[in-house]
């Protein structure tokens, strides 16, 4: 946090231009002569740097990604090789921006400090609110990180060659230790300029008894508590307030989404409930929300680590529900009537009725739009089947032959009921017999029945007599059913065949006039089950 915010602001919001000039010359320590050597005399200082000095005796440095001599003290990062061994290498970092960075020590054994004195590009206007930033890395290989580093911007150059510490205030500040060794840590905060500045100075204006100190663990420093930081990228430019805009769709019906934006150049959006503004529940410009009830919101960011604040609140109308009931089965002619409810000013169903009811009779889709005098609107729909009663068929008549069978429905969902009991979808029999079953829906009721034959029970007459009287007069097979398939083949006393029939019904002998009396020799095949071979006697009138 910083020592300069002292309240809040409500209702507006003070935005950093972007586009505004960055009135430091040099910002990113680019301009200037790299060194290879771990000290640069601080009267020399500006000849390496452009438009940078040292205030004081305090040795500060540069570094470089473009130094040739990759065992240069001053060449970033480190790769373990070191021109000078008795000058351990302060730490790794790589730009930020451009090639080169500066570094200064922060605090030190006997008030030791080094500090970066900078040019601006013209002087600040008394009166005018600047804002000011630059970044900081605390370098590996020390023992120590500190709190102080800040920002001192004056009308006259400083140089002071009888200390190595600056007795003055800066307007910018870092109360909190910095500790970050592997990331560039952003500095940053406004100003009033008191007077036409020309100048700025970087470093740690205050004593030790008055900085706090934080020990690195595992550090690599051979010396005590001393803290270190490289610095780029330092900027100033104008402050200049303007409007927070809110827009979006703020009043809503219940269960709709409100999307809220928060316009302007902000950094660090974020969106909490009023009465609970440790919450966070969104980041960034937008509120998407869908409260429960109406809700107060607050949105804050900040720019120059200024945090401004606004109350957005989402209203909440309260919707009736619709309920046309769940999912339904019509009889076929019955009819339901749907009920949208009362508590609407308008209705509209899906062939474009405008009742509260709509009185239905087959199956389908219906919905309903209903609106309510605060403009919410809901929907509902529901879908209807119709049904008769069962339709269902076990089949025709069948043949027990080789073992039981299996007697199942073919036909609509329902409940059933067997004659032997069960009320499953089918039943296994191994006696002859009729054998029904009751399907029931919520419709109403339907029986089916079945007759199943034994083949022990079959019976082959062996006498036809051709008189056309009503007895005998075909040669019959009897206790098969009417749907049992049989290949019949009948051949005479010498072996000739006279008949066969691969599907036969009961109706030979055909014609009479060919036949004589006497003895005939048949075959009949029942397919899949068994063979019948026999003598039968034909009286031929």
């Amino acid at each position: 946090m910083f020592k300069f915010l002292t309240a809040t602001f409500f209702f507006f919001i003070v935005e950093f231009d972007l586009l505004a000039q960055n009135l430091v010359l040099n910002p990113g320590f680019d301009c200037g002569i790299d060194q290879c050597y771990y000290t640069i005399d601080p009267e020399d200082f500006e000849s390496f740097v452009c438009d940078w000095s040292c205030p004081t005796y305090g040795t500060s440095d540069i570094f470089s990604t473009q130094l040739e001599d990759v065992s240069c003290y001053g060449f970033m990062p480190d790769n373990g090789i070191n021109k000078e061994a008795r000058q351990v290498r302060i730490g790794s970092q790589l730009p930020r921006s451009g090639s080169r960075f500066a570094g200064i020590y922060t605090y030190g054994l006997n008030e030791y400090r080094e500090y970066l004195q900078g040019t601006l590009a013209s002087t600040l206007t008394p009166g005018q609110t600047y804002c000011a930033e630059m970044y900081v890395s605390l370098a590996s290989n020390v023992g120590h990180a500190c709190n102080n580093i800040g920002m001192h911007f004056h009308e006259d150059r400083i140089w002071d060659d009888g200390t190595y510490s600056l007795n003055v205030e800066p307007q910018v500040v870092e109360t909190n230790i910095v500790n970050d060794s592997l990331n560039w840590v952003r500095i940053i905060g406004p100003f009033e300029a008191t007077a036409p500045f020309g100048f700025l100075t970087i470093g740690n204006f205050a004593n030790n008894t008055l900085t706090s100190i934080e020990q690195k663990p595992f550090s690599k420093s051979p010396y005590g508590p001393w803290a270190y930081y490289f610095v780029e990228d330092v900027a100033v430019y104008p402050f200049v307030p303007h409007h927070f805009t809110i827009t979006g769709n703020n009043s809503i019906c219940l269960g709709e989404f409100a999307n809220i934006y928060a316009d302007g150049q902000l950094e660090n959006v974020k969106w909490t409930p009023l009465l609970d503004t440790t919450n966070v529940i969104s980041t960034g410009r937008l509120l998407h929300v869908s409260p429960e009830y109406t809700t107060a919101y607050v949105v804050s960011g900040n720019n120059c680590s200024v945090v401004v604040k606004d109350t957005v609140i989402v209203d909440v109308k309260p919707v009736k529900q619709i309920n046309l009931g769940n999912d339904t089965t019509l009889c076929e002619g019955d009819f339901i009537t749907l009920d949208a409810g009362t508590g609407y000013v308008k209705y509209s169903w899906q062939d474009n009725s405008t009742e509260q009811v709509l009185k239905v009779n087959a199956a389908g889709k219906y919905s309903v739009w209903a609106e309510q005098e605060n403009g919410c609107k809901r929907y509902d729909e529901i879908m209807i089947k119709t049904q008769g009663v069962p339709g269902i068929d076990i089949g025709d008549e069948r043949l027990l032959c080789e073992g039981p069978q299996e007697l199942r429905i073919r036909g609509d969902s329902a409940t059933y009921t067997w004659s032997t009991g069960s009320h499953d979808a089918f039943i296994i029999v191994d006696d002859p017999g009729t054998y029904w079953v009751i399907a029931e829906n919520a419709c109403g009721q339907t029986v089916d029945s079945v007759v199943v034959h034994s083949v022990n029970d079959i019976f082959i007459p062996n006498f036809v007599s051709a008189n056309q009287d009503g007895y005998n007069d075909k040669f019959v097979i009897e206790g098969i059913g009417s749907h049992q398939k049989v290949n019949a083949s009948i051949y005479n006393r010498w072996g000739d065949l006279i008949f066969s029939d691969d599907n036969y019904d009961g109706t030979w002998p055909r014609d009479l006039v060919k036949l004589s009396s006497g003895t005939y020799y048949y075959i009949l095949v029942l397919p899949g089950c068994r063979e019948f071979r026999g003598w039968l006697d034909l009286v031929n009138p």
